[in-house]
C-alpha cells in the first residue's frame, strides 16, 4: 500500500477527503495528516510518504514552500497532489517547476479525483521499486565501506535507523559460508540470501529491512541487534544454535555459520567482522555447528602434528593397497580432530603432509600424480570452503584413488623392472650383489622377484648370475695372464676356492684347466708344420 499524508489546516477538509475516496481499493492508506507545513515537512522526513495531497494557503509554511523544502531534501520519491480553492496561474507554474503530479481544484470531484490517484499508483510503483533498490544499495555501500573503518555515504545513525537496529543494545556480525565450493557461484549466493531471510521473517519474526556483506568466496555477512534474538533467546550460542538448524533444513551440511565478537558502537563492526573470519578457522573443529567467537577465548587447542609411527602406518597400509583398514585410519584421524580440538594450523598440516606423504611413493615408483583424477582437487583444499566432513570426502577419494594408482604403476612397473633387473645384473655382476640386495634396490619382495626371474627368463636368479660370471671370467682367462684370485675377484667372488668350485660346476674342469687347454691347442695357420 502507498503511504499518504494529507495536509490542510481545516480539519473537516481533511475527514472530506479521507470519506470521500475509497484510499484502499486504490492501494493507498491514509497514514498521517497535517494542520500546518511545519508538522507536514517533520512527518515527511521521518517517515517518507510516497503521496503527500496539500492545500496551497496554510498559516507559516503555505503548501508550495512545502513541497520546495521537500525538493531541496532530494526526496524525489515523494509525489505531490495540490488541492486549491483558488484557480491561479502562478500557483499552476510553481506546481510544475516543482514536479507536482497534479492541480485538483475545490470542490474535489470524486471521480477526477479517484482517476489521477489510479494514474499516480502505476507510477508510484515503479518508484518505489526503483527506490528500494537505490536505498538497499545505499545500506550495502554503507555497510561495506564500515566494515572497512570507512565513513559511509549516510551517518551511522541514520543507517542503524533506517535498518531499524535503532533499539538494540548490541550487535553482532554473523558470517555465513556455503562449504565444498570452489569456484564463486552467483546462484547460490542468491539462493543462501533468501534462504537467510526466510529464516529470520519465519522463525524469527524479524521484519527489518536485511542487507548482506556479499564476498567473491561463497561467503556472505549479515549484521544483527540484541532485539533480533530476543524473542526466541537472550544467549547468542542459542539463537546461533537454532539460526544454523533451521539454515540447515535448507543447505543441509553446506554452510558453516560463526559469529564475531559482540559490540555497541559501529566503529568497531569491522573487529567483529574480523573475528567471524578468524572462527571460520575452526570450522574443521567444530563440524557441523555454528561457531561463536567467545567460545573460543580460554579454550585450548592441539597444536601437535601427525604421530610419525601413525604417519609410517598409513603410508603401508596405501602400498600394501588395505583399504578397509585405509577407512578405519581416516575415520579415526577425523575423529582426533574433534574429540582433541586440533587447532587449524595443526589439522592442515596433517592433511597436507599425508597429501605429499602419498605423493612421494608415486614419484618413486616413476609415477605423475597429476594421473590421479581428484588430484587438482586435494592439492588446492585450503582454497575451497570445505567443512570437516567435506574435507574428508574429499581426502578419502583421494587416499582410495591414489592407492588404486599405485597398484596400478607396481604392475607397471614389475612388467618393466624384471628387464631393469637383469640389465642391472649384467652391468654390476662383479659387484657383491645378491637376491635381496637387488630386490631392496628396485622397492620388490626377493621371493616374489626371484619368482617373476624364473618365469620371464627360465632360469633361476643365482644361476644367472653364476653363469654370467663363469662367462665373463673364461673370457679373462682366454684373453690376460691375470692370475685365478685375481680373475675371481674381478667377476665378484670374495673366495677363490668358491669361484674354482663353482667353475669346475659348470664347465667340468678348473679355471687352470681350461686355460691350460687353451694353451694345448695348435694355431689354425699352423696346422701343417712339422
Amino acid at each position: 500500500m502507498n503511504r499518504v499524508l494529507l495536509v490542510d489546516d481545516e480539519i473537516f477538509v481533511r475527514k472530506g477527503l479521507k470519506s470521500l475516496i475509497n484510499w484502499s481499493q486504490l492501494g493507498y492508506e491514509v497514514c498521517w495528516e497535517a494542520e500546518n507545513g511545519e508538522s507536514a515537512l517533520e512527518i515527511i522526513k521521518e517517515h517518507k510518504p510516497q503521496l503527500v495531497v496539500t492545500d496551497v494557503r496554510m498559516p507559516g509554511i503555505d503548501g508550495l514552500e512545502l513541497i520546495k523544502r521537500v525538493r531541496e531534501l532530494d526526496n524525489q520519491t515523494c509525489q505531490f497532489i495540490i488541492v486549491s480553492g483558488y484557480n491561479d496561474f502562478t500557483y499552476a507554474q510553481k506546481a510544475v517547476r516543482y514536479k507536482v503530479f497534479d492541480f485538483v481544484l475545490k470542490p474535489i470531484d470524486q471521480e477526477d479525483f479517484e482517476e489521477i490517484l489510479q494514474k499516480l499508483n502505476l507510477i508510484l510503483n515503479v518508484d518505489k521499486l526503483e527506490y528500494q533498490k537505490r536505498e538497499e544499495k545505499e545500506l550495502q555501500d554503507t555497510f561495506y565501506r564500515m566494515i572497512q573503518g570507512q565513513r559511509g555515504p549516510i551517518n551511522e545513525t541514520k543507517w542503524i535507523r533506517q535498518l531499524q537496529l535503532s533499539k538494540s543494545a548490541f550487535f553482532y556480525y554473523i558470517l555465513i559460508e556455503i562449504n565444498n565450493d570452489w569456484y564463486y557461484n552467483q546462484s547460490k549466493i542468491e539462493e543462501l540470501k533468501k534462504c537467510v531471510k526466510k529464516v529470520f521473517r519465519q522463525y524469527f519474526c524479524i521484519q527489518r529491512p536485511m542487507i548482506f556483506h556479499e564476498q567473491k568466496n561463497n561467503m556472505v555477512g549479515i549484521l544483527i541487534g540484541s532485539l533480533d534474538f530476543k524473542n526466541v533467546s537472550d544467549d547468542i550460542h542459542r539463537f546461533s544454535q537454532k539460526f544454523y538448524s533451521e539454515l540447515g533444513k535448507e543447505f543441509l551440511g553446506e554452510i558453516t555459520v560463526t559469529v564475531g565478537e559482540r559490540f555497541k558502537r559501529m566503529n568497531e563492526l569491522p573487529k567483529s567482522f574480523e573475528t567471524a573470519d578468524e572462527a571460520r578457522q575452526y570450522k574443521y573443529t567444530f563440524d557441523n555447528q555454528p561457531i561463536v567467537y567467545e567460545q573460543l577465548k580460554g579454550k585450548h587447542f592441539k597444536f601437535d602434528e601427525l604421530d610419525q609411527k601413525l604417519f609410517h602406518s598409513f603410508m603401508e597400509l596405501m602400498e600394501e593397497n588395505k583399504l578397509s583398514k585405509l577407512t578405519t585410519e581416516i575415520d579415526h584421524i577425523f575423529q582426533a580432530f574433534k574429540s582433541l580440538d586440533y587447532s587449524p594450523k595443526a589439522i592442515k598440516m596433517t592433511i597436507n603432509r599425508l597429501i605429499y606423504g602419498v605423493i612421494q611413493i608415486i614419484k618413486r615408483m616413476n609415477g605423475d600424480e597429476k594421473d590421479i583424477e581428484s588430484f587438482a582437487s586435494i592439492i588446492r583444499w585450503e582454497e575451497r570452503n570445505l567443512n570437516l566432513s567435506s574435507l574428508k570426502q574429499v581426502f578419502t577419494r583421494f587416499v582410495f584413488e591414489s592407492t588404486e594408482h599405485i597398484q596400478s604403476l607396481r604392475q607397471s612397473n614389475v612388467k618393466g623392472d624384471i628387464y631393469r633387473i637383469k640389465k642391472y645384473i649384467e652391468m654390476h655382476y662383479n659387484e657383491h650383489i645378491n637376491l635381496k640386495t637387488i630386490a631392496n634396490t628396485f622397492y620388490m619382495n626377493p621371493v616374489y622377484m626371484g619368482q617373476l626371474f624364473k618365469k620371464t627368463f627360465g632360469i633361476y636368479f643365482k644361476d644367472f648370475l653364476l653363469e654370467l660370471r663363469i662367462s665373463h671370467a673364461k673370457k679373462l682367462l682366454r684373453q690376460t695372464d691375470m692370475r685365478v684370485y685375481e680373475i675371481a675377484e674381478e667377476v665378484g667372488f670374495t673366495s677363490t676356492d668358491y669361484f674354482v668350485t663353482q667353475f669346475e660346476k659348470v664347465c667340468q674342469m678348473t679355471p687352470t684347466a681350461y686355460r691350460h687347454k687353451l694353451l694345448r691347442k695348435k694355431p689354425l695357420g699352423n696346422k701343417n708344420v712339422k
